[in-house]
C-alpha cells in the first residue's frame, strides 16, 4: 500500500474553475499568462559530474529513495549499455555523496532482464514495507511498443530487489513512458505518446499487496498531441490536495510546450483542464522536465527544457495564476537529449564526449555520452510565487 513520503503544509488556494461539458477549464484564457521579469532566477550549484559509469544515448531518469538506516539519496537510471539487437539494459546507481559526485556501483533493473531502446522513467514512494521505486520503460525492440514496469524495494546497504517485469495492459508507445506517483493518491499514473497519432494516453494503477499492479482502462488526455515523452509533476495546493500536471512538446523537430492538469486526489476517471501553451518562445527539441520548487512542494513549478537549436538548457517558472517567468539559461549544464529533474537535482546527458573517449572522437561521435548534473536550493529562494 502506498503512503505519503511527505505531508505538505497548506499552500495558496487553487485557481477558480468552471465546467464545460464535464471538464473543468481554467478561468483564464488557454494560453499562459504574461511573463514576469521581476522574479529572481533559480540559484544553481556548480557543474558536477560526470557520473561514474553512466554513459547513454538518451535522457536519464532521476528520483530519490531512502534506504533502511540511511538518508534520502538521488537514484539515477539510464539506458545502456547495449546487449544485443533486443535493446539496452536499464542501469542505475545511487548517490553516496551527491555534492562530491560519489556514486554506488552500477546495477541493472530486474537483474538485467529489463531491455529498452528509449529513456526509462522512475518514481519512488513509501509503501507499508518501506521505500520502493517503480520503473517503466518501452519494450526493447523497435517493432514492439509495449510498456513494461518493475518495482524495486529498497534494502539495507543501498541495494534494490526487483519484482518480475510485467506489461502495462493496452499501453503502446513510440517513445519512453513516464511513471508518476501522486502525493495524495494511492495510485500509479503512467502516460505515454501513442504511435502515429501522437495522442497522449494514460492509465492509473492500484498497487497490490502481492503480484502485479492492478491497472485500470487506458484513457486519452483531451486535446493533447505530443512529439515526445510526456512529463508529469505535481504542486501541493493545500492540506491533502494538489494538482497533477502533464507537460508535453508539440509535434515537429522543435515544438512548443503545453500543459494540462487534474486535481489530486486523482479519481478513477480524471477531469483534465483544457491544454494551455507556454509563451511561443518556449519551444523545445526534446521532452521537458518539471517539478514544484516552492515551500512544501508548492508553487512555483519549474519547467526545464532543451533549447530549440543547439544544446543549451532553458527554464521558466509557472505560478498559481498561470503566469510565466523567463525563459532563462541554465548555467553550465548542456543536454544532447533533454533533462531529468527530481528533488532539486537536474541531470542531463552531455553533448560532449568524456575525457576517456575524446581520443576516439571520430569512432564514437554518435556513441554514449556522460551524465552531468546541477543541484538547486529548495525551496527555490526568490523565484516565486509572485
Amino acid at each position: 500500500m502506498l503512503s505519503l513520503k511527505k505531508s505538505p503544509l497548506p499552500a495558496l488556494a487553487g485557481l477558480l474553475a468552471v465546467s464545460v461539458i464535464g471538464v473543468p477549464v481554467l478561468a483564464a484564457a488557454a494560453t499562459a499568462g504574461p511573463q514576469m521579469p521581476q522574479a529572481k532566477p533559480v540559484k544553481w550549484s556548480s557543474l558536477k559530474g560526470p557520473v561514474p559509469r553512466a554513459q547513454t544515448t538518451a535522457s536519464p531518469a532521476v528520483t530519490s529513495v531512502t534506504f533502511p538506516g540511511g538518508k534520502a539519496t538521488s537514484l539515477l537510471f539510464w539506458m545502456g549499455p547495449k546487449v544485443d539487437d533486443h535493446g539496452y539494459l536499464i542501469s542505475y546507481e545511487n548517490a553516496t555523496n551527491l555534492s562530491r559526485n560519489k556514486w554506488s556501483s552500477r546495477n541493472t533493473v530486474d537483474g538485467g532482464k529489463a531491455l529498452t531502446e528509449q529513456r526509462p522513467s522512475a518514481a519512488s514512494y513509501l509503501s507499508s514495507s518501506g521505500d520502493e521505486v517503480i520503473v517503466a520503460w518501452k519494450a526493447g525492440t523497435a517493432a514492439d511498443g509495449a510498456v513494461w514496469y518493475s518495482i524495486g524495494k529498497a534494502n539495507k546497504g543501498g541495494t534494490l530487489s526487483w519484482s518480475p517485469a510485467a506489461a502495462v495492459p493496452g499501453a503502446l508507445t513510440s517513445d519512453g513512458p513516464t511513471v508518476f506517483v501522486p502525493l495524495y493518491s494511492n495510485v500509479f499514473l503512467v502516460t505515454w505518446t501513442v504511435p502515429k497519432s501522437g495522442d497522449i494516453d494514460y492509465v492509473i494503477g492500484s498497487p497490490a499487496a502481492k503480484g502485479p499492479v492492478h491497472w485500470g482502462p487506458v484513457s486519452t488526455l483531451p486535446h493533447a498531441v505530443s512529439g515526445d515523452t510526456p512529463t508529469v509533476a505535481e504542486v501541493s495546493t493545500g492540506l491533502g490536495i494538489g494538482r497533477v500536471y502533464v507537460f508535453w512538446r508539440g509535434p515537429g523537430s522543435s515544438g512548443s510546450i503545453s500543459y494540462s492538469w487534474t486535481p489530486d486526489p486523482v479519481s478513477s476517471f480524471p477531469k483534465w483542464t483544457i491544454p494551455v501553451g507556454l509563451p511561443s518562445g518556449d519551444a523545445t527539441a526534446a521532452a521537458p522536465a518539471a517539478e514544484a520548487v516552492g515551500t512544501s512542494n508548492g508553487f512555483p513549478l519549474l519547467v526545464v527544457y532543451k533549447a530549440p537549436k543547439g544544446t543549451s538548457l532553458r527554464y521558466v517558472t509557472l505560478n498559481q495564476k498561470g503566469q510565466v517567468t523567463g525563459p532563462r539559461l541554465v548555467p553550465s549544464l548542456m543536454s544532447q537529449y533533454g533533462p531529468a529533474l527530481s528533488e532539486g537535482v537536474l541531470m542531463a546527458t552531455s553533448p560532449h564526449l568524456s575525457k576517456a573517449s575524446s581520443a576516439h572522437a571520430v569512432r564514437v561521435r554518435m556513441g554514449p555520452r556522460p551524465v552531468f548534473y546541477l543541484t538547486m536550493r529548495r525551496p527555490c529562494s526568490g523565484c516565486g510565487p509572485l
